[in-house]
């Protein structure tokens, strides 16, 4: 909205009687106003402009605002959109857990396993599999002798590669994941022989949202026990040697 100015005064404030209009920012008005309300880290925030020419100032920015002003010059129920937007979860800015780079999981129906926590992975879930066989609409599959039997989601695609990438096909099947205390139901992984890979299980920036977590890549193991007595996919080699 725009203020003027009280006669006799250098103030602007709609609570002292200022006169209030509806008012549109220019793009440059609002990602200055944007930029103003990040640097305080703003959740419900007035920032207030000053106009000198062509340019634009930052005046202050208010954490407690008041709406009869601004509702008056605009004719709209702010504070009614207001609790409807932070009454809606979908909404809320959960504040995340820091956990390791690699953290154990528990997989129903496979066991406990070591994954790590890959930031970068925007993709998909991975878990080992030495082989695997689809059945029908179930998949048989094999990791360091043990067998398990999981329904097929679907068969998904994927590049692998970034020079003459290669086009691969796995199997996409959904488990349910304990971890740090919570049940994860329905958490979809590709299986995919890495054989050759440092890490067995790999989890991807949807689940970590899901979690609400955020890695610390300097730490391992820093909401759970560490892998030596728990992970099922060991392969024989030490701390030092997987490091």
């Amino acid at each position: 909205m725009r203020r003027d100015v009280l006669k006799g005064d250098f103030r602007s404030n709609a609570s002292l009687g200022a006169k209030v209009s509806e008012y549109k920012l220019s793009d440059e008005e609002i990602k200055i106003c944007l930029d103003a309300h990040k640097a305080v880290n703003g959740v419900y925030t007035a920032v207030d402009l000053i106009r000198s020419g062509k340019d634009s100032f930052v005046l202050e920015v208010n954490s407690s605002p008041g709406t009869s002003g601004i509702e008056k010059a605009t004719g709209k129920n702010l504070m009614g959109e207001l609790l409807d937007y932070f009454m809606d979860r979908d909404n809320w800015r959960w504040v995340a857990h820091e956990i390791g780079r690699n953290e154990r999981i528990e997989i129903k129906g496979v066991g406990d396993v070591v994954a790590n926590f890959d930031t970068g992975n925007s993709a998909r879930c991975i878990i080992h599999a030495d082989e695997w066989d689809i059945k029908g609409k179930e998949v048989i599959w094999k990791s360091y002798g043990k067998t398990y039997k999981h329904k097929l989601v679907k068969m998904g695609k994927w590049e692998r590669g970034a020079l003459n990438a290669q086009v691969i096909e796995r199997p996409i099947v959904s488990f349910d994941i304990h971890f740090n205390g919570k049940l994860y139901k329905d958490v979809m992984f590709a299986l995919d022989d890495r054989t050759e890979k440092t890490t067995k299980c790999l989890m991807n920036q949807d689940f970590m949202i899901r979690a609400k977590v955020m890695v610390n890549p300097a730490r391992k193991f820093v909401v759970t026990e560490s892998y030596e007595d728990f992970d099922i996919f060991d392969d024989g080699k030490s701390e030092k040697e997987r490091k």
